[in-house]
């Protein structure tokens, strides 16, 4: 697969299942692809998927910056392109919340590169200039200390020194209790049965990590209660919107 004569960056997957201890421990299925902001790929198997969005997970770098400081690794005898470990790292913590943190094997990612490689890595790099990501970056570190009693000893003293907000442990671990668990009732329902708003709020209410990264809020010790209400109010909008669009269609 290449583009414009850029080889697309391989992460997640096989990319972190090769830097395990043991074969074995990082089961994937499918393959995560990154590739120049204007590069299209057609007619690639249902199982890769294309990001172009992960490249501004990255704090908006400069593509050839994220390029450059990839490496080359062999995947019997073919030598593929992989994200740098500092891009890796950030891009899997940005990723985490960005899944609401719903998958505890993605902060066995972080865990294990924080362990075996933090002393060598780049921190300022990692971290980068951007308050807001870096919130989210080291708020996401802390969580694989504080859930998975990750060895902090290679972390940098901005990172140790932050508090662990209790809402963003407790969010994910109710996450991590729902996996697999739909909201299965329409918007519409409730609006028909003005008695069942607390089920509405119950079902509807926005997750204070999602709420953080819609509105690039950082990640304080406080609940980002106003973007949950920004969040619902939002949404139940764009809902209502739609059931008019559809209604007047129909009529």
């Amino acid at each position: 697969l290449h583009c414009m004569d850029v080889q697309p960056i391989l992460l997640k997957g096989w990319s972190l299942a090769r830097l395990y201890p043991e074969d074995g421990l990082r089961p994937y299925e499918d393959i995560d692809i990154i590739v120049p902001p204007l590069c299209s790929l057609h007619d690639l198997p249902h199982d890769i998927d294309v990001n172009h969005q992960e490249v501004d997970t990255l704090d908006r770098r400069n593509w050839s910056d994220i390029y450059a400081r990839s490496e080359h690794v062999s995947l019997r005898g073919t030598l593929v392109r992989v994200l740098g470990l500092e891009d890796h790292l950030r891009a899997l913590c940005i990723h985490f919340l960005k899944h609401r943190g719903s998958r505890p094997i993605w902060l066995c990612d972080i865990a294990m590169i924080i362990e075996r490689f933090g002393s060598s890595l780049d921190w300022d790099l990692c971290l980068g200039r951007d308050r807001t990501r870096t919130s989210w970056i080291a708020g996401v570190i802390l969580l694989a200390h504080e859930l998975l009693d990750m060895d902090s000893s290679a972390l940098p003293s901005n990172v140790k020194m932050r508090r662990l907000p209790s809402w963003l442990s407790l969010t994910v671990l109710e996450e991590w209790g729902r996996t697999g668990q739909k909201y299965d009732n329409p918007f519409w329902k409730y609006l028909s049965c003005a008695g069942d708003i607390m089920g509405l709020l119950r079902e509807r209410w926005p997750n204070p990590i999602y709420a953080t990264l819609q509105f690039s809020a950082r990640i304080h010790v406080v609940p980002p209660v106003p973007q949950q209400i920004a969040g619902f109010i939002r949404a139940g909008t764009r809902r209502l919107l739609t059931l008019a669009e559809r209604t007047m269609t129909a009529g």
